[in-house]
Parts: C-alpha cells; structure tokens; sequence
C-alpha cells in the first residue's frame, strides 16, 4: 500500500480508502454490511495496509458511525477517521446546514457513536447558503483549538464556495480546509477545470468519491442485457445511476475493459489507477461489500500508469 499526504497537513492517507455508505442499512443498496461484517472488512483492510475510513454523521442514519466505532475500538490510533456534517438529520430545521449550532451538535454525536475523542477529518458535507461562511469556519477552528478535530475539509463545494471559505479562514487567523472530497471518475471529470486548480493554489488535495461510477466501470452493466438483481443499479431510480448507464456510456466501458484487457487488467482496476496517476489525488474511496472487492481494489491501486497510458485511456472517453 501506498500513502499520500493530505493536503499540507502532515497526514499521510492510504490511496485506497474505505467508504461508509454501505457500513449499515442504506435504502438504496440490495446489499449492505452488518456490524460483524463491517468490522472483518475494516480489520482486513487494515492488514492490506489501508488506513483511512470515511463516514458521515448521515450515513445510515448513523449506524455507519457506530458500525466503524465498534470496528475500530482498541486500535484507534491505525486509523485516520474522517467524518462529516451538515445534511439533514432529521426534519428538525436546526438539524442540517453549517451553522455553528450544527456544527457542533454534529461533532458530539459523531464522537459518541465512534467511540473515539477525536476525528482525524471532519468535512462539510455540503455548502450552506444559508449560513455565512464566516460562521462555518469560525466553528470548525473552534473544533481543532479543542482538540475534537485534527484537521477540516469540504465535500460537494464549488471552486468560488472553496475561495470564498479560504478567504474568510485567512483573514480571520482560523484552520482552513485541507482537502476537498469531490466524485471524481472517467465519467465525471469537471473539477480538473474548477475545484483542481483552486485546491493547487491552496495546497489541498482531493479525496475521490464515486471512483467506479457508482459500479457502471466495474463492467457489470453491459448494453441490451437486463440488470442483475444482486447489482446496485436493480430498481434503483437515481437519476445520477442513469446517467451513467446511457448507452453511449456502457460502450465506452467496453472499450475501456478492452484496452484494460490488453494490459491484463480489468476496467474497474483501470478506473482506480487513472484516478491515483493524478497528483492532486490522495487517497481514492470505494465502498466494499466484500472481502474480494476490497482485495480487488487495492490490486488495482498497485498498477501505475504512465503518462501516455493515461492520455490513451482518456482518448477512450467522449468529451
């Protein structure tokens, strides 16, 4: 395994991270990790070497949290934790956003259910137009003076939400925002023209979400034939899903499993290496199910591209 450093922060991340969205019930997944099976991945996935965990306080209406915090009890210090606030949590109004109260109701559940006094990283998890930027950050520096959170970040936020946070956290003498955690794939490639080049100028990385699209560059789906049962993609109505099962889409993903063919690889160990060949990437999040996804994932994180590998598997995918 190899690790990264997040943003300037001095943390060294895993290039493989493990993703909470399935760790506990979740309506749009067929399959899901229990609370025994969350543990034996994460405790597999720290013998593969990999050390970084993300959730967020909503994930599961927080069972994910507890899932990791019963996982990671006793050897906390092997991992770096990252958590989130800001969706909603309930229908509350005071429940959502990135208000100060939010925020720091949001840090003490999350602590609780993980067991733990600290997180390594704590995200917004999206921005809050309602919220004065300067309020959110203001609150986030109080998390790190007391020792609740080592470092910050945001998830979701555009290049001018990224500037405008930086400028307040500056002027203010407050923490600013290490990382940005964006989807980031073959397919959804926007922030290389956006978010990438503000996060240059403020020494951030990215921390890449969606890697496999939402599973369409695994090559599970192929064109003209019906969708498994047991896939992600049965009966799911998510207007992100269809649109990366388009049918422009699904051929351009056998194209790309052939050329991955032609390496002795597969389309989905593809989509994670062309990811982890950009510099600004530190670690790439996958959601598991199962102990081969994860084997399979941290494979593919040990074949590095070239540059001209890179510019031909890109020349695979429309514009």
């Amino acid at each position: 395994m190899r690790y990264r450093r997040l943003g300037t922060s001095g943390v060294d991340v895993s290039i493989i991270g493990l993703g909470g969205t399935v760790f506990g019930r979740h309506q749009t997944f067929t399959h899901y990790n229990d609370r025994k099976q969350t543990a034996a991945l994460i405790h597999h996935a720290a013998d593969l070497g990999v050390n970084h965990l993300d959730t967020a306080d909503m994930y599961a209406d927080g069972v994910s949290e507890r899932y990791i915090g019963a996982a990671i009890a006793g050897r906390r210090d092997r991992f770096i934790v990252a958590s989130k606030v800001g969706m909603p949590g309930t229908d509350d109004p005071n429940d959502a956003g990135l208000s100060r109260r939010r925020i720091m109701a949001g840090i003490e559940g999350t602590l609780r259910r993980l067991q733990t006094d600290y997180v390594d990283l704590y995200y917004a998890h999206r921005p809050d137009p309602a919220t004065p930027i300067e309020e959110t950050v203001r609150a986030f520096d109080d998390l790190v003076r007391q020792g609740k959170v080592r470092h910050v970040g945001c998830s979701n936020f555009s290049r001018a939400q990224i500037e405008a946070a930086h400028g307040a956290a500056e002027s203010r003498g407050h923490g600013r925002f290490a990382v940005s955690q964006s989807p980031y794939n073959l397919f959804e490639r926007s922030l290389e023209a956006d978010i990438a080049p503000c996060c240059v100028r403020h020494g951030m990385s990215v921390v890449a979400y969606a890697p496999l699209a939402q599973g369409v560059l695994t090559g599970k789906y192929r064109r003209g034939e019906p969708v498994r049962p047991d896939t992600r993609a049965w009966r799911n109505p998510s207007p992100n899903l269809a649109v990366y099962l388009r049918d422009d889409r699904l051929d351009t993903v056998q194209r790309l499993d052939a050329w991955a063919g032609d390496h002795g690889r597969r389309v989905g160990d593809l989509a994670i290496a062309w990811l982890l060949a950009k510099p600004l990437v530190c670690s790439v999040l996958t959601a598991v199910t199962s102990h081969a996804q994860l084997e399979a994932n941290v494979r593919a994180a040990d074949w590095e591209l070239t540059p001209e590998h890179v510019q031909a598997v890109q020349d695979q995918v429309p514009g």
